[in-house]
């Protein structure tokens, strides 16, 4: 009993660290992203070291932790997609890869039963696109 408490600890332990780890890659990836001129590669690693941190959450029970980091993603996207300082190809990346965070997080929130947070989720991505017309692809 004693060894199963401490592997569970340890375990509990490893993921934190490794949490760590990924949420300062994320927060890197992301000062990079803003001091970018609309660089593609600084967009997708932001949106890699994020997607690899709510894998990880996800692969250990964390949900509550994964929507979080889904939550700031997309808003950060959606931020991007209606900066009219980023290029046209730019904002359609950032418009495709908000559309798949939100997907994900509408899924989340419904696996909880949670129906009303994400139909708010989807109205207010409907009315960042409205608001703002995103850029069409070519």
């Amino acid at each position: 009993m004693d060894s199963l408490h401490n592997l569970i600890f340890r375990n509990i332990d490893d993921y934190r660290l490794k949490a760590q780890d990924m949420k300062t890659e994320m927060y890197l990836c992301e000062a990079v992203l803003s001091k970018s001129n609309g660089c593609e590669r600084a967009l997708h690693a932001y949106n890699d070291a994020c997607q690899k941190l709510v894998r990880s959450s996800q692969e250990i029970g964390d949900d509550y932790c994964a929507i979080r980091v889904l939550k700031k993603l997309h808003y950060a996207l959606v931020n991007e997609m209606n900066n009219p300082e980023r290029g046209q190809a730019f904002r359609h990346k950032s418009y495709l890869l908000a559309c798949d965070t939100l997907v994900e997080m509408c899924r989340l929130y419904r696996l909880y039963e949670n129906e009303p947070r994400a139909q708010m989720c989807q109205e207010e991505f409907s009315r960042s696109i409205t608001c703002n017309h995103p850029p069409k692809s070519h």
